[in-house]
């Protein structure tokens, strides 16, 4: 008879009760949610990324960028003469997504690709960040309510600028949290990318390295001072 039976006297109950507990019930619901999420935005935003057309205001002008990141004289014409144009974002995203488009067979197809996988990429960096303090259940949980949002639901799959650069500043985000050094390396990398997708993710940026700063002092300053 092994120790293992003489301190627990019916070994397959215990191994019943551990499978039965509410911790395991509540992370079977939470991989439920997650799976069931995941899946109703692949299918929504899956039957709309090759559609011809326009869906929300917002995707021509995108397309229109990046048609014309690629030829003279660019998103940035000299000031002061024609064409009398004004872009608000970095080409970043409209780079990207001229490049996927030459892999699609309709215009906005490869941006509202890059949309889709970065909103997934979102939500599993949502999942690690709160995994990281209160264990996969909750994080599975936090990224099952993000994607079942209305917000991600309409237009986490549309080609705009918006979808990729919160994905590169939640990889920013959890990169932070890490304790190595190229880690942080990736993240800071990851932080400029977003800004440089769309200025507000610098507001993610800043929350982070606050956080980083409360946790360590000031050896932390040395991460933003370096991105600067």
């Amino acid at each position: 008879m092994g120790i293992g039976a003489i301190n627990d006297p019916d070994p397959h109950r215990s191994a019943s009760s551990k499978i039965h507990s509410p911790a395991s019930w509540l992370l079977f619901l939470a991989v439920l949610l997650a799976s069931i999420s995941v899946a109703q935005l692949l299918i929504r935003g899956g039957s709309l990324v090759g559609f011809q057309h326009e869906l929300r205001y917002g995707e021509a002008i995108v397309l229109d960028q990046a048609r014309r990141s690629a030829i003279d004289p660019g998103l940035y014409p000299e000031i002061g003469k024609e064409p009398w144009l004004l872009d608000q974002y970095a080409p970043f995203y409209p780079w990207i997504a001229r490049l996927a488009g030459e892999f699609s067979s309709t215009p906005y197809g490869g941006g509202r690709v890059i949309s889709l996988l970065s909103t997934l990429v979102s939500a599993l960096m949502l999942t690690l960040i709160v995994r990281r303090f209160s264990g996969l259940a909750a994080g599975l949980l936090c990224g099952a309510t993000m994607l079942t949002m209305l917000e991600f639901l309409r237009f986490g799959f549309l080609m705009r600028v918006d979808p990729l650069a919160l994905a590169l500043a939640m990889v920013g985000v959890w990169c932070t949290q890490g304790k190595s050094t190229r880690i942080r390396v990736l993240g800071a990398v990851a932080f400029f990318f977003a800004v440089y997708t769309r200025q507000t993710t610098v507001a993610l940026l800043l929350a982070s390295y606050a956080h980083l700063f409360l946790k360590e002092g000031r050896t932390a300053l040395k991460w933003p001072v370096a991105l600067l």
